[in-house]
C-alpha cells in the first residue's frame, strides 16, 4: 500500500478484495474527504433513490453521472439543446468553464482528431455497412430563445454520397442555416463527393454551381479569370443558358 494511505487496508492476496457501503433504497452513501479548514472539501456521493453519483472538489459538485449513464459537468441537471439530450454535457457561466480543448503532442505532422462514426449495427460493437443518404455526423449551432434552447439556429452534417463498400466511403457536406423568423433550418450549400460545391444548389453539376444571383466586389478591382491548364486546345468557355 501506499504510504500516504496505508492507515485502512483491505486485503485478499487470492481473490477480489473491496469495501461495500450499503444504503436504504431511497438514501445516499458517502465518501467525504476533509482538512483543516473543512470537513468536505472533498466527496463522492452516490444517490439510490435517483441511481445517480456525484462529485465534489472544494465542496461543490462537479460532476454527475445520471442514471442512463449520462455526464454532466457544470450543470446537475443537464438540458436538451435542439430537443435532444446529449450523453456528455459541459455548462459554465464563461469561456473557460463552458469549453473543451485536445491537445497532442507528438513530433510529427499529426493532430488531434474528433471523430464521428456510424454503423448500421443495432448492438455496441457490430460492424454493418451503411446505406447511401445515411447522416454520418452532424455539429448542431443553438441558442435560447429566452424559454428554452429546442431551435437550431444551424448544423453542419456528414452524409453518405454514394454506394459504399469495403475501402470505400464517397462523403458529402451540407450546411444549413435557419432564415429570420424561422426554426426550420435549410441547406445553403453542399460538397459533393466528386468535389463539386452548390450554392442553393442540392445537385451541382459542376464545381462551382450557384443558384441564384452572384457578386464579385472589391475596393480595388473586380475580375473573373477562366484558364484552361489543358495544353490539348481546348479553350475556357463562358455559357449563357436560358
Amino acid at each position: 500500500a501506499s504510504s500516504h494511505a496505508d492507515e485502512l487496508q483491505v486485503i485478499n492476496a487470492s481473490a477480489e478484495g473491496g469495501i461495500s457501503i450499503i444504503n436504504g433504497d431511497s438514501s445516499m452513501g458517502h465518501i467525504y474527504f476533509g482538512d483543516t479548514s473543512g470537513a468536505a472539501q472533498g466527496r463522492i456521493d452516490y444517490n439510490h433513490g435517483g441511481d445517480y453519483m456525484r462529485l465534489y472538489t472544494a465542496n461543490t459538485e462537479r460532476l454527475r453521472i445520471t442514471n442512463a449513464g449520462r455526464i454532466f459537468i457544470g450543470n446537475p441537471s443537464g438540458r436538451s439543446p435542439g430537443s435532444l439530450t446529449p450523453q456528455f454535457q459541459i455548462e459554465g457561466t464563461d469561456v473557460s468553464t463552458s469549453s473543451m480543448s485536445l491537445t497532442r503532442n507528438s513530433d510529427n505532422s499529426g493532430a488531434p482528431s474528433f471523430i464521428f462514426n456510424k454503423t448500421r449495427g443495432s448492438s455496441v460493437g457490430d460492424d454493418t455497412i451503411v446505406n447511401s443518404g445515411d447522416t454520418l455526423g452532424i455539429i448542431q449551432f443553438v441558442g435560447n430563445d429566452g424559454e428554452n434552447s429546442d431551435n437550431v439556429a444551424a448544423w453542419i452534417v456528414g452524409k453518405v454520397d454514394g454506394t459504399p463498400g469495403v475501402d470505400d466511403m464517397p462523403g458529402r457536406l451540407e450546411f444549413y442555416t435557419t432564415a429570420d423568423g424561422s426554426n426550420t433550418t435549410t441547406e445553403r450549400m453542399r460538397i459533393t463527393s466528386g468535389g463539386f460545391v452548390g450554392i442553393n444548389a442540392a445537385s451541382p453539376e459542376t464545381t462551382l454551381h450557384v443558384h441564384g444571383s452572384a457578386l464579385i466586389e472589391d475596393t480595388i478591382g473586380n475580375s473573373l479569370r477562366v484558364r484552361s491548364t489543358v495544353g490539348n486546345g481546348n479553350d475556357p468557355t463562358f455559357y449563357f443558358e436560358k
